[in-house]
């Protein structure tokens, strides 16, 4: 028997979008806890708190003066570690 977690964000239900959508991803509860450690361990190698895509995007908070390298470095470190700790994976996105 296994126990899964899910994670699931959304955007576009804020003020007058015209464009709701949803993503989320569904993984085994103990590879989401060791993906967690890794990130931890992504998180200070890069210097930042809290990862928001929309300060990421557009280059704020945390994300200040941060160059194309940078940017692509993490999410390549992001995505090897996801694959590298979690055995199964199911991502879905839907816009709405």
């Amino acid at each position: 028997m296994f126990i899964y977690t899910g994670y699931l964000d959304e955007s576009g239900t804020h003020g007058d979008s015209a464009v709701t959508i949803m993503g989320g991803l569904l993984a085994r509860a103990q590879d989401c806890q060791l993906y967690e450690i890794d990130f931890d361990e992504i998180r200070q190698r890069h210097g930042f708190q809290i990862f928001h895509t929309k300060k990421f995007k557009r280059g704020t908070g945390d994300f200040k003066d941060w160059t194309l390298s940078q940017s692509r470095a993490l999410l390549q470190q992001t995505r090897q570690s996801w694959s590298r700790t979690c055995s199964f994976q199911h991502s879905k996105q839907c816009g709405l």
